[in-house]
């Protein structure tokens, strides 16, 4: 059966449908009730509707039973709508008959509707209780004790106990941790005390590193000073950190950070250097090995040069043969005994500069006596710096022989000579020593390794001193004559 849709006047087909009660197939042609949009199954005598169509052109829906009623034209099929007689029945009942004239499907179909429609409102319902069951109280609950800690972080604040106040303030944040608060007078509270605390807790900690930094700066000094370069830094940098950690821009840490980093400086210097030296000493320790097993001789002669222009053998004179590098702690000794003879020079100037000026007429020599005393001063303040430097090393730790040496260089008027702490030094160092023969002339067998030739002649007029390094590295004769050009110093009485 073709229907006309009203609308656009295309033709609608319904040919066949399914029956609800068998699940046959029902032609709409052959067994459809006349002038009724109903069908009726050749196999179970079912009625089976047909309300609406769908126009397959406009898509606008074609009420069947209104067509047919209002004689709504339509185009026959192939084969004209037969009437068919429905199959004769049993008697039942009203109530059967109205069950029975009902399509299966639609019946079914309203009851699943009516338990889906049930099944929704229970579900919204159970999600309703389970929300106000479970909803989030904790904010309402810990309201008051939020309120209270926020007015106890400003009050304190603002009666100048910063550090009860940051203390509270801290509490606050612990007790709200990571949740998000909603509560407007919550979030008002809280920002109150934030606003007061965090300016407040750059204070506290502020005063907190001033208390601090000189307990780290000591102990970081204490360690580069005993040669723990590694430590020290270490503590340096901590002051640094501690200071970035306040967040605070004052000028009371502003120097601080200058004077700290400064030190850090120059104790990492000093551990660049530490470690240099290290490496030079086991070079040095493994060049020695191999030069441990070869001998050779070291000789020459001793004169002096006379402003005659003849020279003068130096006979019977004391060559000592010093083991190279010595100890760091030889070096100590020697420079606090040039300590304390530098400080009594500069007594001696400064009483000289003193009486110069109370005569008052004397100005040439008032001079040379200040020149005097400068020159002993600026040795008291190298000596000094020299000892700063030397504690920091290990007792054991090599120094050459040289610098040793150069600290007797700076007592000149010394009364005994060589000085005891000198003649200790050489001593301990001593491989061998010689004699010069009747023409000047010395020699002297040792292994291979560093030494240093040290000899003093002293006459009624004059008093010379050499200190000249050797390398023995070869099995061969090492040619080491002392006289006026090689000499450490020159000493006219």
């Amino acid at each position: 059966m073709l229907i006309i849709c009203p609308a656009c006047h295309k033709g609608a087909a319904l040919k066949k449908l399914h029956c609800q009660k068998c699940k046959g197939i029902i032609d709409v042609d052959k067994n459809m009730v006349p002038g009724n949009p109903v069908a009726i199954c050749p196999a179970c005598g079912a009625h089976q509707k047909f309300s609406r169509l769908q126009c397959p052109g406009c898509r606008a829906p074609i009420d069947v039973a209104a067509a047919l009623a209002q004689g709504t034209p339509t185009t026959a099929s192939t084969r004209p709508a037969v009437q068919v007689a429905p199959p004769p029945r049993p008697q039942q009942s009203k109530s059967d008959e109205v069950v029975s004239q009902t399509p299966v499907g639609h019946a079914f179909g309203g009851k699943v509707a009516i338990g889906a429609t049930a099944a929704v409102l229970l579900a919204l319902l159970g999600l309703a209780i389970w929300a106000f069951v479970l909803r989030d109280t904790w904010e309402s609950d810990h309201r008051s004790d939020l309120v209270r800690l926020s007015g106890d972080t400003v009050d304190r604040i603002q009666a100048k106990n910063m550090k009860d106040g940051v203390k509270k303030y801290d509490e606050l944040l612990q007790v709200i941790g990571d949740r998000k608060l909603t509560d407007r007078g919550v979030l008002k509270a809280v920002a109150e005390a934030r606003d007061v605390a965090e300016p407040a807790k750059r204070k506290v900690k502020e005063a907190e590193a001033l208390s601090a930094l000189p307990v780290l700066e000591s102990q970081a000094s204490a360690f580069v000073e005993s040669g723990n370069f590694e430590r020290g830094i270490e503590k340096y940098q901590r002051a640094l950190d501690l200071i970035k950690s306040t967040q605070a821009e004052s000028a009371a840490l502003a120097a601080w950070v200058g004077r700290i980093s400064q030190a850090k400086t120059l104790a990492s210097a000093g551990l660049h250097q530490k470690r240099k030296d290290e490496e030079a000493d086991r070079k040095r320790i493994e060049e020695e090995k191999g030069m441990s097993r070869i001998k050779a001789n070291i000789k020459g002669g001793a004169w002096l040069n006379k402003k005659a222009g003849n020279s003068e053998p130096l006979r019977g004179l004391e060559i000592y043969v010093l083991h190279s590098p010595g100890k760091n702690e030889q070096f100590l000794a020697m420079l606090e005994f040039g300590q304390n003879f530098a400080e009594e020079l500069v007594a001696f100037w400064e009483e000289r500069v003193r009486k110069v000026a109370d005569i008052g007429s004397m100005g040439s020599l008032k001079t040379e006596y200040e020149q005097n005393l400068n020159t002993e001063n600026l040795h008291v303040r190298r000596i000094e710096d020299q000892i700063k430097d030397a504690s920091q090393k290990a007792a054991d730790a090599p120094v050459s022989m040289e610098s040793i040496f150069s600290v007797l260089l700076l007592s000149p008027r010394a009364i005994e000579w060589p000085p005891p702490v000198w003649a200790a030094i050489c001593t301990q160092q001593l491989a061998g020593k010689v004699h010069t023969d009747v023409d000047g002339k010395y020699s002297i067998e040792v292994p291979g390794g560093y030494y240093c030739l040290y000899a003093t002649f002293e006459s009624d007029v004059s008093r010379v001193d050499w200190f000249v390094p050797v390398k023995v590295g070869e099995a061969k004769d090492i040619v080491v004559d002392l006289h006026n050009e090689n000499a450490a110093r020159i000493t006219n009485k």
